[in-house]
């Protein structure tokens, strides 16, 4: 999803609507500015691992060389 879908897709809601992430270790969080950070991305990093628990992307300081094939790109993360 770019920025751009995620404001098409939030103009559906309320905009007083309180805005949250899963906490932790269980309920949920508020979303904050403290929350919401940028990181360069290994796209599909952790897919061709086959662990389903593990998110298919990868924050790029964490690729390691047999890894180089990914595509790197700038991402919005929410709830870090």
């Amino acid at each position: 999803m770019t920025v751009q879908e995620l404001i098409e897709a939030l103009q559906a809601y309320d905009p007083t609507m309180r805005v949250m992430v899963d906490g932790y270790e269980g309920g949920l969080c508020d979303v904050s500015r403290s929350l919401i950070d940028t990181a360069e991305v290994a796209l599909d990093i952790e897919a061709h691992k086959g662990a389903w628990y593990y998110g298919p992307h990868e924050t790029a300081n964490e690729v390691q060389d047999d890894d180089s094939h990914a595509g790197i790109v700038t991402a919005l993360i929410l709830g870090r």
